[in-house]
């Protein structure tokens, strides 16, 4: 995965129920650069 430009980092929303797979994906994209919000369910993340 390319690295994005620190100067900008893209804000990306991650919604996803299984906890452990929410962790893992924010830790690749936390690690490429990008601004990473959470949440658990779609309500959470309206």
């Amino acid at each position: 995965m390319s690295q994005i430009s620190p100067e900008r980092p893209v804000k990306i929303l991650l919604v996803e129920d299984d906890l452990a797979l929410l962790e893992v994906v924010r830790d690749i994209l936390s690690d490429a650069g990008y601004e990473v919000m959470t949440a658990t369910n779609g309500r959470e993340g309206l």
